[in-house]
């Protein structure tokens, strides 16, 4: 019963070894997008961007959020932000929030589309 059992794992761990290093000569294919570390948020970003009754303004290091026609409310402060394609994320341990913002055309985009918490929103200049 020992020899059984005893070969039974060598053979998981000899096929996980053999799976483990055929995985690691694989080329990816998919044009998947090299995530880089950024400081501070792009310029093409750093603007007051309005969505109905709500205003966002973001620069270099920093986001605040508002009701239109009133005084900003909330914010946060960031040093780094993490590049992914055309896709900037806050990198910020303190921030909940990790969701990215695009600019596509002359909107630009914040959330994750499908997502019922970080839902996609357009803003415009």
């Amino acid at each position: 019963m020992k020899r059984i059992v005893k070969s039974a794992i060598i053979s998981i761990i000899l096929s996980g070894t053999v799976a483990f290093s055929v995985n690691t000569y694989q080329v990816d294919t998919t044009a998947a997008a090299k995530t880089t570390k950024v400081k501070g948020m792009p310029k093409s970003l750093r603007h007051v961007w309005i969505r109905g009754k709500y205003k966002t303004k973001i620069t270099k290091y920093h986001i605040y959020w508002a009701p239109s026609g009133k005084k900003y409310t909330s914010h946060i402060v960031f040093k780094y932000v993490l590049k992914q394609g055309s896709k900037y994320t806050v990198d910020s341990q303190k921030n909940l929030e990790q969701t990215p913002y695009w600019i596509s055309g002359k909107y630009m985009y914040h959330g994750i589309k499908g997502d019922s918490t970080y839902p996609l929103t357009k803003w415009h200049r």
